[in-house]
């Protein structure tokens, strides 16, 4: 299996609508299994195709503790929706960003397994929160356009900044990166204690921003999905 690369926020591909898949083939197995692959080495628990430039209605997710209740869904469609919940969100594609987003707490989802038959499931919780976070970005969408335009901008701020802390090229003569984490150092302290006190605050914004409680239902607080 081969890891993937996820498209992250804004990458412009990210807003492609994907179209609907029509040949249940081995060639759609074998790449259904590399999302897996590319989800669980990132830590997420669910990934849309359009989040690896792949812009098919394909959807891999596992919302297990043990990573033991794998799930492919393929062109789904949501036939019913009742309730109301919130959760804090995290996205493969906008990594280190939480931020509280509504949603349906029980659907009917229609959709097809990688046989092609066709089925429908009712979820709830977790299960439905993460099914319509990945809905979305089949149709080109991302849980932070659910926010307003001035915490989206503040947001793209926060992220702009965070990269270009960290891309700066560091002249360590060949040392291996992860002997500095042998011997107790990050990359960080490669940067000037300016810079140095200015990510940290940045990272501590980013914190706050994301720490305040939210009704789930006792579901686990801020899953990457």
């Amino acid at each position: 299996m081969t890891l993937l690369n996820i498209l992250e926020y804004p990458d412009p591909r990210l807003r492609t609508k994907a179209e609907s898949i029509e040949s249940f083939d081995d060639r759609l197995s074998s790449f259904a299994k590399n999302m897996f692959k590319t989800m669980y080495d990132a830590k997420g628990i669910g990934l849309a195709a359009t989040q690896v430039d792949y812009h098919k209605r394909l959807i891999v997710l596992d919302i297990s503790d043990n990573q033991d209740y794998p799930m492919c869904i393929i062109n789904p469609e949501i036939i019913k929706k009742a309730g109301k919940i919130i959760y804090e969100e995290g996205c493969l594609s906008v990594p280190g960003i939480f931020e509280k987003v509504d949603r349906f707490k029980n659907i009917l989802v229609r959709y097809c397994e990688l046989d092609g038959t066709t089925v429908e499931i009712e979820a709830e919780g977790l299960l439905a929160i993460c099914i319509q976070h990945e809905i979305d970005h089949l149709n080109g969408k991302l849980f932070v356009d659910y926010l307003s335009s001035l915490k989206r901008s503040r947001l793209k701020k926060q992220i702009d900044k965070l990269k270009t802390s960290s891309s700066e090229t560091v002249d360590t003569d060949d040392l291996p990166h992860e002997m500095d984490h042998l011997n107790g150092k990050l990359f960080v302290d490669y940067l000037s204690s300016l810079k140095r006190s200015r990510l940290k605050k940045q990272i501590d914004k980013l914190k706050t921003s994301s720490s305040e409680t939210v009704d789930t239902d006792d579901l686990p607080q801020k899953r990457v999905i």
